[in-house]
């Protein structure tokens, strides 16, 4: 299996390219040995970096804690 390739770090988080789909897929992170999904095409600057990460572990929490929720309705 083909792993991802190492780009860049923002904030402390490692950035990869996906590994089949290379740029035309966002930019992965890699959380606890696990690669996740970004909104990022580019390299993002640091704030925007922190911001994202913060979220997700905001939302690893709240699913953890058993409290889900949906937007835009």
């Amino acid at each position: 299996m083909t792993q991802p390739t190492y780009l860049f770090t923002v904030a402390g988080i490692s950035l990869y390219e996906h590994p089949t789909l290379g740029d035309e897929h966002p930019l992965l992170a890699k959380h606890n040995g696990k690669y996740v999904s970004t909104d990022f095409w580019d390299k993002p600057d640091h704030d925007e970096m922190s911001d994202f990460w913060q979220d997700m572990l905001d939302a690893i929490v709240s699913k953890a804690s058993g409290y889900y929720f949906q937007t835009g309705e």
